[in-house]
């Protein structure tokens, strides 16, 4: 599944948010998720920008995700907004970096029986075992392989690898990297969901790393669906794990 993230790139401004929302309905995403952090986040400005939206405007577009086939997603770091978000029959929920050990927000969350995908951005390995062990190895939990860093050496896309094989539970990938083409290289190691965040062409908290969404004439952005159709078709040159007998396929065609 190809995941588009909003983050907080809305800005706090409503019709941008519509805006991406719309836009990203009109592509082959397959997924698309809000996010509410949690409430001390909102205190402080970010470049001048106050980054909260109010419900009846998550309310909207949730609304349209739904409506529109598209599979809803929440990144939610404010326990209060639970049933607020389960009436808008949330898809999944995804638990943001700071929150791995936060039993309280993940036992709530995993009550709904929905799955829940756990970002591993900061987190030591005794800290993914504990959250592994407190939620008993629920097959509902997808672990998230992330690095907070925009350095291609940093993406560490082998552990997408491991953490399967030590945890025993599906992993995904969430690109910080601000060159795109780490997507595609994680396409190796079999990712269950590929979370990617998406932008206008305003400055935002995750920028760098964003696909550009060519929302007006000024925005610069990649042509999204081009890179949703290169992680779809991809994945067919990875092939199996043995070499076998085949035809000339190139002198055939010609």
């Amino acid at each position: 599944m190809l995941i588009a993230e909003i983050g907080v790139n809305h800005l706090g401004d409503e019709n941008l948010l519509n805006d991406l929302v719309k836009n990203l309905i009109n592509t082959d995403v397959d997924a698309i998720t809000l996010q509410v952090r949690e409430p001390e986040f909102y205190n402080n400005l970010w470049e001048g920008c106050n980054l909260k939206i109010n419900k009846e405007a998550y309310e909207s577009v949730c609304t349209s995700i739904k409506n529109s086939g598209k599979i809803l997603g929440v990144a939610l770091g404010d326990i209060n907004y639970l049933e607020f978000f389960e009436n808008l029959k949330v898809d999944f929920y995804k638990v943001i970096r700071n929150d791995i050990n936060n039993f309280e927000l993940i036992d709530k969350l995993q009550s709904t029986k929905k799955n829940i995908t756990v970002s591993t951005g900061l987190s030591s390995d005794q800290e993914i075992s504990n959250l592994v062990k407190h939620i008993n190895y629920d097959k509902n939990f997808k672990l998230n392989h992330t690095q907070l860093s925009h350095n291609i050496e940093d993406c560490n896309l082998c552990a997408i690898k491991s953490l399967k094989q030590k945890y025993g539970l599906e992993v995904t990938f969430g690109n910080h990297c601000s060159n795109l083409n780490a997507l595609y290289l994680s396409l190796v190691y079999e990712p269950k969901d590929i979370f990617f965040y998406v932008r206008s062409d305003k400055k935002c908290p995750d920028y760098e790393h964003a696909i550009g969404l060519k929302i007006s004439e000024k925005s610069g952005g990649r042509e999204i669906n081009e890179i949703i159709y290169n992680l779809k078709v991809l994945p067919l040159a990875i092939g199996i794990d043995k070499k076998t007998k085949m035809i000339n396929k190139i002198e055939q065609k010609n």
